[in-house]
């Protein structure tokens, strides 16, 4: 009826209290979902507040792009005729955006849009799963800031 902020900080302690209160059972089927439940907590708290901050999810989602460009960009590092050439002048900048670009491309759940994703080439088995692993945290992101906002 017009608080909404002191709604939702009480939502946040109601949720918090759940999670701090939840009761550890002797059965291992019981563990195991306690466990899961006690992960899911931490995680929506750190992530969007328990629904109550969805742009946080965005926030989050802002960040892994920007750590997998820097881990994109200083792939270029790896290759030893480029680092004569690249020394953190205009050309590193440019294909630091290009990766930036990338990364957010790669996290969306749509097929990458700016065909990019034919120029950067992934360099190792290393690389390759950590751009796995990077469109897979993009997919719960974006799901979360979803089932937030519409729900």
């Amino acid at each position: 009826m017009g608080a909404e902020d002191a709604a939702n900080v009480v939502d946040i302690a109601r949720h918090d209290h759940y999670y701090k209160t939840l009761t550890r059972p002797k059965t291992f089927g019981g563990k195991t979902k306690y466990y899961l439940k006690k992960l899911w907590g931490g995680l929506r708290n750190q992530i969007d507040r328990y629904g109550v901050r969805p742009w946080h999810s965005l926030l989050w989602f802002g960040g892994i792009a920007l750590a997998g460009a820097f881990v994109n960009a200083f792939w270029i590092f790896a290759q030893p005729e480029s680092v004569c050439t690249m020394h953190f002048g205009l050309d590193f900048w440019l294909y630091f955006l290009d990766c930036l670009r990338y990364s957010i491309e790669n996290m969306l759940p749509i097929p990458g849009v700016s065909g990019i994703a034919h120029e950067m080439t992934v360099t190792s088995q290393i690389s390759a799963f950590i751009l796995l692993v990077q469109k897979l945290i993009g997919l719960f992101l974006l799901g979360i800031f979803i089932r937030d906002v519409v729900l």
